[in-house]
C-alpha cells in the first residue's frame, strides 16, 4: 500500500515538475520571439515583427509583448490598429491586477502625443496612467513600477515643454531627474526651463543668486549635450551661461576665473561657427546666441 502511495506521490511530483518546466520553455520561446520581433522592427520589416509578436499573445500568453505590439503597429503606421489594441488591453486587465495599466494609459498618451498630434488627449491619458492602480500580480516589482512612473513624468515634461507650459515642464523634468538622473531629454528640458525663467525675469549681474542658476543651468544641459553633441540649441545656451557669468560684478574681481570663463564660452562659440558651416541648426544656434548677446549688452 505504501509503495503503491509513493507512486502515486512520484507521479504526481513528475507531472508537476514537467508543467513547471514547460511553463518556463513556453516563457523562454516567448522572449526569444519577442527579441526577434524588436530586431526586424528595428530594421523596418514592421510585418515579420508583428507576426512573431502576435504568435507570442495567442500561442504563448506572452504579457509582455502586448505593448510591444501595439507600439510597433504605430510605427508601420496603423495608428488606429494601435489604438484599437491598446484599448483592447485595457478592457482585457480593466483591474489592473495583473498587468500595470500605467503602462497601457502611457502607451496611448504617447500615441496620441506623437502620431495624432493630440496633446490635450495625450494629457487625459497621461494623468489616467498616473491614478492607475498599482498591479497585485507578482512579476510587477516596486522598482519596475516606480521606473513606469518616472517614464510617465519623462513624457509630461517633453509635451509640457512643447506646449510652452514651462513651469509644469520643470515641475515633471524635477520628478523624472530624481529617479533617473543622467536622463539627458529630461535635462534638456529641465536645463531650458530654468534658463528660459532666468532671462525672463532678468539676470541681475550685482547677485550671486543668478551666478548660483546658472552654473545649474550648465550642468544640465552639460548631461544633454554629452548625450546629443549636435543639438546646437543647447550648445549655444550653454555658452551663454558663461558669458552672462563674464558680465558679473563677482567674477569681474578675479582676473584668472574671468579668463577661464571667457575662454569656456570662446571655445563653445568656436564649435559652433565650426559646424555653422555644413549645419543650418548650428547656424540658426549660433545667430541664436548672437542676438542675445548683442540685446543684453545694448540694454546696459
Amino acid at each position: 500500500m505504501g509503495i503503491f502511495d509513493f507512486g502515486k506521490r512520484k507521479n504526481k511530483l513528475d507531472n508537476d515538475v514537467n508543467k513547471i518546466f514547460a511553463k518556463y520553455s513556453d516563457e523562454l520561446t516567448a522572449q526569444q520571439m519577442t527579441d526577434q520581433a524588436i530586431s526586424y522592427r528595428n530594421l523596418k520589416q514592421y510585418d515579420k515583427a508583428i507576426s512573431l509578436l502576435k504568435k507570442a499573445i495567442d500561442e504563448y500568453h506572452y504579457l509582455p509583448a502586448n505593448s510591444i505590439l501595439g507600439n510597433t503597429l504605430a510605427m508601420k503606421g496603423d495608428i488606429d490598429s494601435a489604438e484599437a489594441h491598446f484599448k483592447k488591453m485595457l478592457s482585457d486587465c480593466i483591474k489592473g491586477d495583473d498587468y500595470p495599466l500605467i503602462e497601457i494609459y502611457a502607451n496611448l498618451g504617447a500615441l496620441y502625443h506623437n502620431y495624432r498630434k493630440d496633446d490635450k488627449t495625450a494629457l487625459k491619458y497621461y494623468e489616467l496612467a498616473l491614478n492607475a492602480p498599482i498591479p497585485k500580480a507578482d512579476g510587477v516589482s516596486e522598482i519596475g513600477y516606480d521606473l513606469m512612473v518616472s517614464n510617465v513624468y519623462l513624457d509630461l515634461c517633453v509635451i509640457h515643454f512643447h506646449l510652452q507650459e514651462f513651469s509644469l515642464a520643470q515641475q515633471y523634468a524635477l520628478k523624472r531627474l530624481q529617479t533617473v538622473k543622467d536622463c539627458p531629454s529630461t535635462a534638456r528640458v529641465y536645463g531650458c526651463c530654468l534658463f528660459f525663467e532666468l532671462l525672463h525675469k532678468g539676470i541681475n549681474i550685482d547677485k550671486n543668486e543668478s551666478d548660483t542658476e546658472l552654473e545649474t543651468i550648465i550642468k544640465y544641459l552639460q548631461i544633454a549635450a554629452k548625450k546629443n553633441p549636435d543639438d546646437y540649441a543647447i550648445i549655444s545656451y550653454i555658452a551663454l551661461a558663461p558669458f552672462y557669468m563674464s558680465q558679473m560684478i563677482f567674477y569681474q574681481k578675479y582676473l584668472t576665473l574671468i579668463n577661464s570663463i571667457k575662454q569656456e564660452e570662446k571655445e563653445y562659440i568656436q564649435f559652433l561657427e565650426k559646424c555653422s558651416k555644413q549645419s543650418e541648426s548650428a547656424k540658426i544656434g549660433l545667430k541664436n546666441y548672437q542676438d542675445i548677446v548683442n540685446s543684453f549688452l545694448a540694454s546696459g
